[in-house]
């Protein structure tokens, strides 16, 4: 049954989210659109076993790319905790941090040996990004200001894609109904439980082909929040599409 959140913005409007966060999700999601036409957007997609959820994902026939939002009213408690988790699965991961988030912070200088040096300044997320991008550098971050000409602008870090994402994690986002469907179809005899379901998939397919399958289940899963696009049948994959924004 699909989750209710509530009316407004393209039907994602829960209770506890700030008006500019929803603005925010709006851009976000028509940006999402815009450069990778093949994704069906999903709303809160959850990671199985965790609390964590991806905002917005774009599921291609062989990718998912994700966007995690903060806006002015978030904290970044949990953000080097939730990248890390999204990391495996994703192809890329977009983060759209509000303007105050991702402001241009002046230098500071320092006086040592007679030599002035200067340092640049991060603020607190830009930091935890940078760290985090160290040992997935597929992450790049965009200032969203739904009130700009150009609501979404790419401001730090491009450099290409996990090719190679961790078919044991992506397996974990399946329900134990499409892991059983995927031993069917790929003549797999079928586990007793989730983890031997995977196991055995992960004996008899290789990381292409679980990526392949992974997200045609999602693509045609219907249980995700209201707002996320109606699911479609898996077809032959498309190009890659390279997107730079």
């Amino acid at each position: 049954m699909r989750g209710v959140l509530g009316a407004g913005v393209r039907g994602v409007t829960p209770q506890n989210r700030s008006t500019e966060e929803l603005e925010m999700r709006r851009c976000c999601a028509d940006h999402l659109r815009r450069i990778y036409p093949d994704g069906r957007l999903i709303h809160e997609l959850p990671l199985r076993y965790s609390t964590r959820r991806i905002d917005l994902a774009s599921v291609t026939p062989d990718r998912i790319i994700a966007v995690e939002i903060k806006s002015s009213r978030d904290t970044t408690d949990r953000l080097e905790a939730q990248l890390r988790g999204f990391a495996p699965i994703c192809s890329r991961i977009y983060v759209a941090l509000a303007p105050v988030w991702n402001e241009a912070l002046p230098g500071e200088s320092m006086t040592k040996k007679n030599r002035t040096v200067y340092r640049p300044r991060s603020t607190e997320a830009q930091a935890l990004i940078a760290a985090v991008r160290r040992d997935a550098p597929w992450i790049a971050t965009w200032t969203c200001d739904p009130d700009a000409a150009d609501p979404i602008r790419l401001t730090a870090g491009y450099y290409g894609e996990n090719t190679h994402p961790w078919p044991a994690k992506m397996l974990d986002v399946l329900h134990v109904a499409e892991l059983e469907r995927l031993c069917a179809e790929h003549g797999v005899a079928p586990g007793s439980s989730h983890a031997r379901l995977c196991d055995a998939l992960l004996g008899a397919l290789r990381g292409p082909q679980v990526a392949r399958a992974v997200c045609a289940a999602l693509r045609a899963r219907d249980a995700f929040c209201a707002g996320t696009d109606a699911p479609v049948g898996d077809v032959r994959p498309a190009a890659r599409q390279v997107a730079l924004l």
